[in-house]
């Protein structure tokens, strides 16, 4: 008989994608909505003493703060892609980006295909 190796197979997510899965994730209390003073900090720690007061629509659409260990939804793609602020102390969520971004404060870096376009 020849020796087949059993592999984990992880169960496919089931959550919503896209908007309602982010929209899910702020009921559920993993996110929370972005405000200007969070993108200000993360400003700072990029270049300390330039913290840029306004911020435009487009910067704070989609963009929220992880509040704990959380497994980005499928489909941000676009118009639909996210900025997630991950602070101090939380770990930065799983799963595929999409056209999203990640910035992270453990690390002060920032991850994703536009990072520091804003």
């Amino acid at each position: 008989m020849p020796i087949v190796p059993v592999v984990p197979v992880e169960a496919p997510d089931t959550r919503p994608g896209g908007e309602a899965g982010l929209a899910l994730g702020v009921r559920e209390g993993y996110l929370r909505e972005a405000r200007n003073s969070d993108r200000n900090e993360w400003l700072v720690t990029q270049k300390p003493g330039d913290a840029g007061g306004g911020s435009s629509a487009f910067a704070m659409h989609n963009a929220y703060v992880v509040l704990k260990p959380y497994r980005v939804p499928s489909g941000l793609y676009g118009a639909h892609s996210a900025k997630f602020y991950v602070p101090r102390g939380v770990p930065r969520p799983t799963g595929e980006l999409g056209h999203s971004v990640i910035y992270d404060f453990n690390t002060r870096t920032c991850a994703g295909l536009t990072c520091n376009l804003d």
